[in-house]
Protein backbone atom coordinates (compact mmCIF):
# COMPACT_ATOMS: atom_id res chain seq x y z
CA UNK A 1 0.00 0.00 0.00
CA UNK A 2 2.65 2.31 1.10
CA UNK A 3 4.78 1.67 -2.53
CA UNK A 4 1.29 2.54 -4.36
CA UNK A 5 1.39 5.52 -2.92
CA UNK A 6 4.83 6.49 -3.48
CA UNK A 7 4.43 5.64 -6.79
CA UNK A 8 1.54 8.24 -7.58
CA UNK A 9 3.72 11.10 -5.43
CA UNK A 10 6.68 9.99 -7.56
CA UNK A 11 8.25 7.24 -9.21
CA UNK A 12 10.70 4.95 -6.95
CA UNK A 13 14.47 5.81 -8.06
CA UNK A 14 15.78 2.92 -10.18
CA UNK A 15 12.26 2.58 -12.18
CA UNK A 16 10.67 3.98 -15.18
CA UNK A 17 10.09 7.58 -14.75
CA UNK A 18 6.99 7.24 -16.75
CA UNK A 19 4.10 6.30 -14.75
CA UNK A 20 1.83 3.79 -16.48
CA UNK A 21 -0.98 5.05 -18.01
CA UNK A 22 -3.88 4.45 -15.29
CA UNK A 23 -1.17 7.05 -13.31
CA UNK A 24 -1.26 8.99 -16.17
CA UNK A 25 -4.89 9.55 -16.40
CA UNK A 26 -5.64 10.11 -12.93
CA UNK A 27 -3.01 12.71 -12.69
CA UNK A 28 -4.58 14.43 -16.03
CA UNK A 29 -7.77 14.35 -14.03
CA UNK A 30 -6.74 15.75 -10.81
CA UNK A 31 -5.30 18.46 -13.21
CA UNK A 32 -8.00 18.98 -15.07
CA UNK A 33 -11.06 18.86 -12.33
CA UNK A 34 -10.98 22.71 -10.88
CA UNK A 35 -10.90 23.61 -14.58
CA UNK A 36 -14.06 21.13 -15.35
CA UNK A 37 -16.00 22.65 -12.03
CA UNK A 38 -15.77 25.89 -13.34
CA UNK A 39 -16.77 25.17 -16.54
CA UNK A 40 -19.34 23.22 -15.48
CA UNK A 41 -20.72 25.66 -12.86
CA UNK A 42 -20.45 28.92 -15.32
CA UNK A 43 -22.38 26.49 -18.08
CA UNK A 44 -25.10 25.67 -15.00
CA UNK A 45 -25.47 29.80 -13.55
CA UNK A 46 -26.07 30.74 -17.49
CA UNK A 47 -28.27 27.31 -18.48
CA UNK A 48 -30.45 27.43 -15.26
CA UNK A 49 -31.88 31.20 -15.53
CA UNK A 50 -32.68 30.73 -18.79
CA UNK A 51 -34.73 27.48 -18.94
CA UNK A 52 -36.65 28.85 -15.77
CA UNK A 53 -38.34 31.51 -17.26
CA UNK A 54 -39.42 29.16 -20.88
CA UNK A 55 -43.27 30.03 -21.79
CA UNK A 56 -43.75 26.40 -21.89
CA UNK A 57 -42.93 26.01 -18.34
CA UNK A 58 -45.24 29.31 -17.39
CA UNK A 59 -48.78 29.93 -16.16
CA UNK A 60 -50.45 31.94 -18.78
CA UNK A 61 -50.36 35.50 -18.44
CA UNK A 62 -53.68 35.80 -17.72
CA UNK A 63 -53.04 33.76 -14.37
CA UNK A 64 -50.57 36.34 -13.22
CA UNK A 65 -53.29 38.16 -11.25
CA UNK A 66 -55.19 39.52 -14.02
CA UNK A 67 -58.67 37.36 -13.23
CA UNK A 68 -61.22 38.63 -11.46
CA UNK A 69 -61.58 37.29 -7.94
CA UNK A 70 -64.31 34.68 -7.46
CA UNK A 71 -67.51 35.46 -5.51
CA UNK A 72 -67.52 31.44 -4.79
CA UNK A 73 -65.35 32.56 -1.73
CA UNK A 74 -68.19 34.42 -0.26
CA UNK A 75 -71.87 32.37 -1.72
CA UNK A 76 -70.33 28.72 -1.80
CA UNK A 77 -71.68 28.29 -5.60
CA UNK A 78 -68.80 27.83 -8.46
CA UNK A 79 -69.27 30.43 -11.47
CA UNK A 80 -67.14 31.19 -14.08
CA UNK A 81 -64.41 32.50 -12.71
CA UNK A 82 -64.11 30.03 -10.29
CA UNK A 83 -63.19 27.88 -12.68
CA UNK A 84 -61.22 29.99 -15.07
CA UNK A 85 -58.95 30.49 -11.30
CA UNK A 86 -59.04 26.20 -10.77
CA UNK A 87 -57.42 26.14 -14.65
CA UNK A 88 -54.50 28.29 -14.18
CA UNK A 89 -53.72 26.03 -10.93
CA UNK A 90 -54.05 23.58 -13.63
CA UNK A 91 -51.57 25.52 -15.45
CA UNK A 92 -49.38 25.00 -12.33
CA UNK A 93 -49.78 21.59 -13.42
CA UNK A 94 -48.74 21.56 -17.00
CA UNK A 95 -52.01 22.40 -18.61
CA UNK A 96 -51.36 24.36 -21.86
CA UNK A 97 -54.88 24.80 -22.57
CA UNK A 98 -57.20 28.29 -22.81
CA UNK A 99 -58.35 29.82 -19.43
CA UNK A 100 -61.80 29.64 -20.75
CA UNK A 101 -63.36 28.27 -17.29
CA UNK A 102 -64.46 25.23 -19.23
CA UNK A 103 -62.65 22.18 -17.89
CA UNK A 104 -62.13 19.17 -19.93
CA UNK A 105 -59.52 16.29 -19.64
CA UNK A 106 -56.72 18.19 -19.63
CA UNK A 107 -57.48 20.42 -17.25
CA UNK A 108 -58.22 18.28 -14.70
CA UNK A 109 -55.02 15.79 -15.09
CA UNK A 110 -53.13 19.86 -14.39
CA UNK A 111 -55.43 20.11 -11.82
CA UNK A 112 -54.56 16.61 -10.44
CA UNK A 113 -50.77 16.90 -11.47
CA UNK A 114 -50.57 20.07 -9.40
CA UNK A 115 -52.42 18.62 -6.22
CA UNK A 116 -50.18 15.28 -6.17
CA UNK A 117 -46.90 18.11 -6.07
CA UNK A 118 -48.57 19.84 -3.34
CA UNK A 119 -48.83 16.24 -1.68
CA UNK A 120 -52.97 16.66 -1.45
CA UNK A 121 -53.57 14.05 -4.12
CA UNK A 122 -52.59 9.77 -3.31
CA UNK A 123 -53.35 8.28 -6.41
CA UNK A 124 -50.67 7.16 -8.95
CA UNK A 125 -52.87 8.12 -12.04
CA UNK A 126 -54.10 10.74 -13.28
CA UNK A 127 -57.63 9.99 -14.64
CA UNK A 128 -58.31 13.62 -15.98
CA UNK A 129 -62.31 13.75 -14.43
CA UNK A 130 -63.53 15.23 -11.30
CA UNK A 131 -63.63 11.79 -9.52
CA UNK A 132 -63.50 10.92 -5.70
CA UNK A 133 -59.56 10.99 -5.48
CA UNK A 134 -59.32 14.32 -7.22
CA UNK A 135 -62.53 15.72 -5.06
CA UNK A 136 -60.74 14.89 -1.33
CA UNK A 137 -57.27 16.50 -3.07
CA UNK A 138 -59.30 19.61 -4.30
CA UNK A 139 -60.90 19.42 -0.36
CA UNK A 140 -57.37 18.87 1.01
CA UNK A 141 -55.95 22.36 -0.69
CA UNK A 142 -58.88 24.47 0.28
CA UNK A 143 -58.62 23.44 3.72
CA UNK A 144 -54.58 23.93 3.99
CA UNK A 145 -54.57 27.21 1.98
CA UNK A 146 -58.33 28.19 2.83
CA UNK A 147 -60.03 28.67 6.01
CA UNK A 148 -60.10 25.08 6.60
CA UNK A 149 -64.10 25.06 7.18
CA UNK A 150 -65.05 22.01 5.01
CA UNK A 151 -64.20 18.44 6.02
CA UNK A 152 -62.25 16.05 3.47
CA UNK A 153 -64.90 13.76 2.65
CA UNK A 154 -64.89 13.10 -1.40
CA UNK A 155 -68.43 15.00 -1.50
CA UNK A 156 -67.68 19.12 -3.07
CA UNK A 157 -70.17 21.18 -0.93
CA UNK A 158 -70.50 25.06 -0.27
CA UNK A 159 -67.90 24.94 2.20
CA UNK A 160 -65.51 23.20 0.35
CA UNK A 161 -65.93 25.49 -2.54
CA UNK A 162 -65.82 28.66 -0.51
CA UNK A 163 -61.99 26.84 1.20
CA UNK A 164 -60.70 26.13 -2.28
CA UNK A 165 -62.35 29.59 -4.17
CA UNK A 166 -59.99 31.48 -1.22
CA UNK A 167 -57.45 29.74 -1.85
CA UNK A 168 -57.96 30.01 -5.67
CA UNK A 169 -58.39 34.05 -4.98
CA UNK A 170 -55.21 34.59 -3.20
CA UNK A 171 -52.91 32.66 -5.34
CA UNK A 172 -54.58 33.76 -8.65
CA UNK A 173 -56.93 36.68 -8.24
CA UNK A 174 -56.31 40.03 -8.98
Amino acid sequence: MVFLFERELSPVVGEDSNPPAADQDRAKMSFRSPLKKTVLAAIIAVAVPVGAGTPAEAAPSVCNRQLPRTSTESDGVPGTNFWKLLQCYAADGGYSGPIDGDLGRNSWVGVERHLKGQLFYSSGSFPGVLDQETTRGLERFGGHYGSGRATVNGSLGPEDYRDIAQALNNKYGA
